[in-house]
């Protein structure tokens, strides 16, 4: 994953079992002017094998994105081993689901993390997923031109 210069290009790991929803995030994020790609693994598992290789030779990503139910380990699990880690502890999340279950959203409240419910309505999903990312990756990777596009 390097630029055109052969640097390091900033990036955003999804953690995502179910490829609909990738391809969603990936449609929404089209055209948007995002200055980074989007690394996808399928579960919590990968997502801390990945994360604990990289950590010796390659930037870390600037974001993770993180759905709760999944197999093999869950987002709430997850998210416990990433806040273990120093190093990963630094790196926002943000809550990607379809769950509005109360025990979820109160979970994920205690570590303060951004808690985005999947669409019904693309177009709404679009607007909190990009308000989000703005308020939430260091400045340029994001442009505030991205809400105007009609991709969705």
């Amino acid at each position: 994953m390097l630029n055109e210069l052969g640097n390091p290009k900033p990036y955003v790991l999804y953690i995502e079992d179910d490829i609909e929803d990738v391809e969603l995030l990936n449609f929404t994020l089209e055209n948007s002017g995002a200055g980074f790609t989007v690394l996808h693994v399928n579960n919590g598992e990968e997502a801390l094998r990945l994360l604990n290789d990289y950590k010796p030779f390659k930037p870390l990503p600037s974001l993770i994105l993180l759905d709760i139910n999944m197999s093999r380990l869950d987002g709430k699990e997850t998210l416990v081993c990433l806040k273990a880690d120093k190093d990963i502890a630094k790196i926002p999340v943000v809550v990607l689901t379809t769950s509005n279950d109360t025990k979820d959203i109160s979970f994920f409240s205690r570590y303060d993390i951004p808690y985005i419910v999947k669409p019904g309505d693309v177009k709404q999903f679009r607007e909190k997923l990009f308000s989000t990312l703005e308020m939430l990756l260091p400045a340029g990777l994001f442009r505030s031109n991205a809400r105007k596009t009609d991709a969705a």
